[in-house]
């Protein structure tokens, strides 16, 4: 409910950080919601700004190192923000993220390696290739 809870719950693998919302300016690529319960189960949240067009596909418990690309096909339809559900968070499932809005163009993928409900979710993970910046358009 309050800011830091907030900030507490993102991640912005452009930037690789979670804490530094000055530098991210509310441009995060992931927010965990919920409490980890079974009535408010946690999901990740991708779509956060209003220029946003990512997605978001879990490509189930695949080891974080087995995941390129290639694994997303087949895997579940990426989330996307007409649904407003998010992806549920499975411990140990693998996640691939297309960050994607005004001026970035990111993959990523992550693996949750530890649930604990109405508190956190651990995740490792690292870029999928080079992050592209989108120049601004020009006026």
């Amino acid at each position: 409910d309050s800011h830091d809870e907030y900030v507490g719950a993102t991640m912005s693998f452009e930037f690789a950080t979670r804490d530094d919302w000055k530098r991210i300016r509310n441009d995060w690529d992931i927010c965990l919601q919920g409490w980890g319960i079974e009535r408010n189960p946690y999901h990740f949240e991708c779509r956060m700004v209003t220029d946003d067009r990512s997605g978001l596909w879990d490509v189930g418990a695949v080891p974080l190192e087995k995941v390129t690309m290639k694994s997303i096909v087949g895997a579940s339809a990426p989330y996307c923000v007409a649904s407003h559900a998010g992806r549920l968070v499975h411990d140990g499932h693998s996640y691939v993220v297309h960050t994607v809005d005004g001026d970035s163009d990111l993959w990523a993928k992550f693996q949750v390696t530890e649930v604990v409900p109405e508190s956190h979710v651990v995740i490792r993970w690292e870029l999928l290739g080079e992050p592209k910046k989108i120049a601004p358009p020009k006026r």
